[in-house]
């Protein structure tokens, strides 16, 4: 980090549709399909924001910090 900058790691879980292909692939274990084919999934991102002298943002960038299972993707798709 460099002066004026805030990294901050968060998650965040949602609902999100279950795509055709997941199931051709299989479900992983402790994937549960919930009603109207979605599945619950979550991430983890993390957020830089750039400050100016005042305090006020001037630059913001987001990324997705997870791995590659098949929530993560799902998440990734849907982010």
């Amino acid at each position: 980090l460099r002066p004026g900058e805030v990294t901050v790691s968060w998650s965040c879980t949602f609902v999100a549709p279950l795509p055709p292909t997941a199931r051709l692939r299989g479900l992983e274990s402790g994937i549960v399909v919930l009603p109207g084919e979605q599945v619950l999934v979550g991430t983890r991102l993390r957020s830089t924001f750039v400050l100016d002298a005042q305090g006020r943002v001037t630059r913001h960038t987001e990324e997705i910090v997870a791995g590659f299972g098949m929530q993560d993707a799902i998440a990734r798709y849907e982010l």
